[in-house]
């Protein structure tokens, strides 16, 4: 359900600080300072009634209104507007002076991919040619780049065009005419439609390019083609070695892929098959060492460690880190200490070193009753950090956490060049009157180049305007880990404070929830289709309502205030079903209920709450209880509360 911001949390240096900062309150939009911030600010609504105007083409209105908007940082955007309506009429000369005016620029990149279309709907092929940029990389426009050489007497052109069919999904229509030519002339081969017949998925939507390409195939292409579909659908089909052992290099591919699916429904028999293939096909080393890979993870995963820990050494470095930690967490899930610490030590130096591994081997130390002189000095080590296991540490120590906040350092110069900075300005003035799709792309690209110190910088300006989402993002850009005001703003206090009366929960945990789904951006949207600052599926927000009497229609999902009073609401009820505990609680938020509970069903003993929370099967769902448990701790320091990571009966109770 959340999105993936929030995964830089633990990186820190060693400042520390007591005391909660200032608190902010629900965003402003209108925060920024000075004389020229507050003309812009009354220029605001004569933009928008331009832009109206100008919509309706109510020509004189908008004139007089144009008139209030010098050197207003939007009026761009009407000059845009003015040259869109009747493009292809446009004078070349207005075209380059806008381009030319607003050159790699957000606003000036997307007039040339107007400009382009206009010109190849009038096929004007050498003005296309001198318009176009190498920057481009959306697929219409270099397709119609291609044809435009093509058209224009460059004989090699055409040969650039197989890397923009041999993709596997459909492309756009203006692809059409230059892949046409391209084919006539030649340049389409059986191993390039093969090529792109594996990159198709057998997804609905690609069922029309997967019959496509089969009707480009050879009749024995077609043939090969059946046989890889069935092959997948039935990988015990490999079994028959003699009906795969002819040296057509597709042949070869059609074994590997179905190898490659045979281990989750028969590890052992794909293993043995793998060694009789590689006799008469050579899998090349990027296929060994995937085959290897996915082999030795369902050994772990089954409980097989031995059968996985003799494969490693076929593994790169990171792919062997990945199949011990899964072993590790098998032998914590079963309480196997002796094996969990031959594991351990056949992670590298460094992933040994990590907080985590190094609490897990703090535990086993003191599990296995060693003196306190092996345990205590790496916890004491670890409640130093600003991190979920340096608070677990903190807690078995009974010692303060270590909030490590240490606001930025702002440059005045650079700070005076970002506040002088025309995009920045748009950036501002997008936001403030809620275009906040513009203020994005014009974000993306003023940043492309940015250095540490600038998006620090700005990091405090987006702050200040109350855009929270993109100073988070911002410090993370910097790698700037320790200015918490910023990093976890108390944003929407009042509405939170509010609600957490009302439910009976601590506000420290959904500002947690809220800062993990959405750092604080308001329209997020997930691909699961989460909506919000809490992220809530539709149907999710609609039986809450339901069930708490309240009016409900899809769009309040996107108003900070509902999304948070649902939110509020449906964290309640998860917490009432799993008797208070939060862990579950959370999990639940994440994954949902059904797969916790049988993930509490699965587990054969009842296991303390670090262990429960270090074996949960989903990586995304582990590390986002880790989180929201943490970041619930950085919230009571930043309101000025004195929250634990985990309540006495969250520490006791196992689960």
């Amino acid at each position: 359900m959340s999105l993936t911001f929030t995964a830089l949390f633990t990186h820190s240096t060693s400042h520390s600080s007591t005391g909660a900062t200032s608190a902010t309150t629900a965003p402003s939009k209108n925060a920024a300072s000075g004389k020229e911030a507050k003309k812009h600010e009354s220029q605001r609504q004569h933009y928008i009634d331009a832009r109206e105007a100008l919509k309706n083409k109510q020509t004189r209105t908008y004139q007089t209104l144009k008139q209030h908007l010098n050197n207003y940082p939007l009026l761009p955007y009407l000059e845009y507007q003015e040259l869109l309506q009747n493009l292809p009429e446009r004078p070349y000369q207005k075209v380059d002076e806008f381009l030319a005016d607003n050159k790699d620029s957000y606003l000036g990149d997307l007039l040339l991919e107007r400009w382009l279309y206009v010109l190849s709907e009038q096929k004007r092929w050498h003005d296309y040619r001198s318009y176009y940029s190498t920057a481009i990389t959306s697929a219409p426009e270099q397709c119609l780049y291609i044809w435009s050489r093509h058209k224009t007497g460059d004989s090699e052109a055409l040969k650039e065009t197989s890397t923009l069919w041999n993709v596997g999904k459909s492309q756009p229509k203006s692809c059409d005419p230059l892949f046409k030519e391209w084919k006539k002339q030649g340049y389409l081969t059986e191993s390039l439609i093969w090529s792109r017949y594996q990159k198709t998925s057998r997804s609905k939507k690609n069922r029309r390019l997967v019959s496509y390409l089969k009707r480009l195939m050879s009749a024995e292409s077609k043939l090969l083609a059946d046989k890889y579909e069935s092959t997948l659908r039935n990988p015990k089909n490999l079994e028959k070695v003699s009906d795969y052992s002819d040296k057509n290099p597709i042949t070869k591919s059609i074994v590997y892929k179905g190898l490659l699916r045979y281990v989750n429904k028969d590890s052992e028999k794909a293993s043995a098959l793998w060694g009789k293939y590689q006799k008469v096909l050579s899998f090349d080393t990027q296929q060994q060492e995937a085959f290897y890979f996915k082999l030795a993870k369902r050994k772990a995963f089954d409980g097989e460690a031995q059968a996985a820990k003799n494969l490693l050494n076929k593994l790169s470095s990171e792919n062997q880190t990945t199949i011990v930690e899964i072993v590790l967490r098998e032998h914590l899930k079963n309480r196997q200490w002796n094996d969990f610490y031959t594991w351990l030590n056949l992670l590298s130096p460094t992933e040994r070193l990590s907080d985590r591994w190094q609490y897990w081997q703090a535990r086993f130390y003191e599990h296995i009753e060693e003196s306190k002189e092996f345990y205590l000095p790496i916890y004491e080590k670890l409640a130093n950090t600003r991190s979920y296991y340096g608070f677990l540490s903190a807690d078995l120590l009974d010692k303060p956490y270590n909030l490590q906040n240490s606001p930025s350092v702002i440059n005045t110069e650079t700070l005076s060049q970002l506040k002088n900075n025309k995009a920045i300005k748009r950036i501002r003035e997008l936001y403030a009157i809620d275009r906040i799709h513009d203020a994005r792309a014009e974000w993306l690209y003023v940043t492309k180049n940015f250095s540490k110190e600038q998006f620090v910088t700005l990091a405090q300006l987006t702050n200040d305007w109350g855009w929270h989402r993109k100073s988070i993002e911002s410090m993370a850009a910097a790698t700037s880990w320790d200015d918490l005001a910023i990093r976890f703003p108390v944003a929407y206090q009042g509405i939170i404070t509010q609600q957490a009366a009302e439910t009976n929960l601590p506000p420290t945990l959904i500002f947690a929830i809220a800062r993990q789904e959405s750092a604080w951006e308001q329209d997020a949207r997930s691909s699961a289709g989460a909506m919000g600052l809490m992220q809530l599926l539709p149907r999710t927000a609609r039986a809450t309502a339901k069930k708490a009497g309240i009016s409900y229609k899809r769009k309040d999902l996107l108003t900070p205030e509902k999304n948070i009073i649902l939110g509020s609401r449906y964290i309640s009820t998860l917490l009432d079903k799993y008797e208070n505990n939060r862990i579950t609680a959370i999990a639940a938020y994440n994954a949902g209920p059904s797969r916790v509970n049988r993930w509490l069903e699965e587990t054969e003993e009842n296991l303390p709450h670090d262990i429960w929370v270090e074996v949960i099967p989903f990586g995304e769902t582990r590390k986002y209880v880790q989180n929201v448990l943490s970041y619930s701790v950085v919230y009571a320091h930043q309101t000025g509360s004195n929250s634990p990571l985990l309540t006495e009966f969250e520490k006791k109770k196992p689960l």
